[in-house]
């Protein structure tokens, strides 16, 4: 039989025993947790996308294995089941980003993290996406690529909430090739629409898109078509005359393969016969700009001349007369600018020039280079008309005889007078000069 101690001493064992049992229970009962989340804030919303943290507030005792958020645009208490995002987390602070949204949709979205004991979520927390910005696609260029054609900017405009297109923006912009090399903005060119230039030739061109909506988010991303070209010569170029507008066809000399207007300033259509002599054109005093005083009227039914805007006999001071009559010059200095200019009619960019962009009168040079015959031959050539001249007195001369065609020369031999190129039906062209207060045919060829 045992002693009252030693049966003391049982029943602290088992006690003890009992005891440790329980603890134990106990610490398993603490480990079998879910993990506890908090879902924090949503942040950086667009119509498409969200940024959301959340944090991992206890593991539950064990192991995180997986973390993110769960959303949803019709369960107001989302699961895995629903979307997901992943991230690395195990503890702390979570962060996704969440992409693919439907713009203006209300989202409910939770934290949720996985261990061996199940999955813990986080409160939901629900948010609206923006109105999602328009998008273009499909983004070309129509129309022939040539100088003085007109190219558009065509493409697809999308907005997820319908709606209105406002206020899209457009860039052109020019290159040195098929993949873009020195590509550059064209000054200006911020319309749908591009009217190409001469200086363009040669060159590649591509537009950028930028749409905009009335509403919402109203910006979308730019988007670029391709590059179009190499830009082409033009065939014909439009340009203001008198104040209206005109369109003359762009000839190629077979002689020295320059190109030159098919017309004389002025005339209304391209001359049929070097007698044509509706379509002779206007007469200009030599370095005077398109200010009114070369118009004339070529009669319908004779080859009579008259002068439109009438006459003045002050001679002008400087390079713009400030009105748009014929001034005389009968007397010396033969000129209707006094002192006299020489820098007139100079290049393309010289004061005056009343040719269209990129074009500008020949020199006396490029007169003589072109080798004309008489005025079968240079109609043939060029379609030069005999549309005669006019005289300092005002009265027209010569017409039906010859064609006189100022040079932008200044007379090697007579430094007051200018150089110009006379068509005779009796004979071959020649080079001649004469006083600048004349007025005379001008012909433009391309710089």
């Amino acid at each position: 039989m045992k002693s009252t101690s030693e049966f003391l001493k049982v029943i602290i064992t088992l006690t003890l025993g009992v005891a440790g049992v329980f603890l134990l229970s106990c610490d398993d009962e603490k480990v079998d947790t879910i993990p506890t989340l908090s879902t924090v804030t949503i942040t950086e919303v667009t119509g498409t996308t969200a940024i959301v943290s959340g944090e991992i507030v206890d593991n539950g005792g064990s192991e995180i294995t997986a973390s993110g958020f769960v959303y949803s645009s019709t369960n107001a208490l989302p699961t895995l089941q629903d979307n997901f995002t992943e991230t690395s987390g195990i503890d702390g602070t979570i962060t996704s980003n969440l992409a693919g949204l439907t713009s203006s949709t209300i989202y409910h979205v939770r934290a949720y993290a996985i261990n061996s004991k199940g999955t813990g979520y986080g409160e939901v927390i629900d948010f609206s996406t923006g109105n999602a910005a328009p998008v273009v696609t499909a983004v070309s260029i129509t129309g022939t690529v040539k100088a003085n054609a007109e190219l558009t900017a065509a493409y697809t405009y999308n907005d997820a909430e319908n709606d209105t297109e406002s206020g899209t923006e457009f860039q052109w912009y020019l290159s040195n090739d098929v993949a873009g090399t020195g590509k550059t903005p064209i000054a200006g060119a911020t319309s749908m629409k591009y009217i190409v230039r001469v200086a363009d030739e040669s060159k590649f061109i591509t537009v950028r898109v930028t749409p905009k909506a009335s509403v919402g988010e109203t910006v979308g991303e730019s988007v670029e078509s391709a590059f179009v070209g190499p830009v082409g010569e033009a065939t014909e170029i439009t340009f203001l005359y008198n104040g209206a507008q005109v369109t003359y066809a762009i000839i190629v000399s077979p002689v020295t393969n320059r190109r030159w207007l098919d017309r004389n300033l002025g005339a209304p259509n391209a001359a049929n016969a070097y007698n044509d002599f509706a379509n002779y054109g206007d007469a200009f005093q030599w370095g005077r700009g398109a200010d009114g005083h070369q118009l004339t009227n070529r009669t319908a039914t004779s080859a009579g001349t008259t002068g439109v805007n009438g006459t003045e006999s002050t001679l002008a001071t400087s390079d713009a007369p400030g009105h748009n009559k014929f001034i005389l010059t009968s007397s010396n200095p033969f000129d209707w600018r006094n002192p006299k200019n020489d820098n007139l009619w100079q290049g393309v960019n010289g004061v005056n020039n009343p040719c269209p962009a990129g074009f500008r009168l020949p020199t006396i040079e490029e007169w003589t280079a072109e080798n004309l015959g008489m005025a079968a031959a240079a109609y043939t050539q060029l379609k030069l008309t005999l549309g005669g001249h006019r005289l300092g007195t005002g009265a027209h001369s010569n017409t039906t005889a010859f064609g006189y065609y100022w040079s932008s020369s200044i007379s090697p031999t007579t430094q007051a007078n200018a150089s110009f190129q006379r068509v005779a039906t009796s004979f071959a062209s020649q080079q001649l000069d004469e006083p600048r207060g004349m007025a005379q045919l001008c012909r433009c060829i391309k710089n």
